[in-house]
């Protein structure tokens, strides 16, 4: 052996370190791998980058939500003004408050009064600030959501005429059967096991 510097305890430290972390050429690994369930620090390791470092830095960055990482967290408020797709008619976006939050990333959003809809973060926008009597002179031309609540009420007028017509005594005539299709099925009962002679 070389002389080195040092007292025989600093040379069989140094002999220690390196067989330990030197691989097994059987089984594969290092001493301490089997011992401590980890390489020993040496200064091999300062030169290869640290994967654990790496993964958990990746595992941190993939748990934060999407607009975070934008620095844009969207979270609307009840009462704020928010344009809401439409998927009726011509417009895309109407205009309406938020009145509920229902889950994290889903709000009912008020669109005329009484008319709510239930939509996904993704499908409001924020909008300016406008007050309620601003928006409902705004809301009036919408002729899809106007007439929806009224259609049940009204029932056509030929219709109520010839309901008025019929009297509940009358007797109506008996309507015909129509003819079977197809001719009945005759049915035998099984014959299980052969025993029904």
């Amino acid at each position: 052996m070389k002389e080195d510097l040092g007292s025989t305890q600093t040379k069989l430290s140094k002999f220690l370190v390196k067989y330990r972390n030197t691989p097994h050429s059987t089984a594969g690994d290092t001493p301490t791998t089997f011992f401590m369930g980890r390489n020993l620090r040496s200064r091999l390791d300062l030169i290869k980058p640290d994967t654990r470092k790496h993964v958990i830095e990746e595992q941190v960055s993939q748990a934060k939500p999407k607009g975070a990482i934008a620095g844009n967290v969207r979270q609307l408020f009840i009462g704020q003004a928010v344009n809401v797709r439409n998927y009726r008619g011509k417009e895309k976006w109407i205009q309406g408050f938020v009145r509920a939050r229902t889950v994290p990333v889903s709000y009912q959003v008020e669109i005329v009064a009484n008319v709510i809809w239930r939509r996904h973060i993704d499908q409001l926008l924020a909008s300016e600030n406008i007050t309620n009597t601003q928006y409902l002179e705004q809301v009036t031309d919408i002729p899809a959501l106007a007439n929806e609540n009224n259609a049940k009420d009204e029932t056509p007028v030929d219709i109520q005429e010839q309901q008025e017509t019929l009297e509940p005594n009358q007797e109506i005539d008996q309507v015909e059967q129509p003819k079977q299709r197809y001719p009945v099925r005759i049915r035998y009962e099984p014959n299980r096991l052969g025993l029904d002679n």
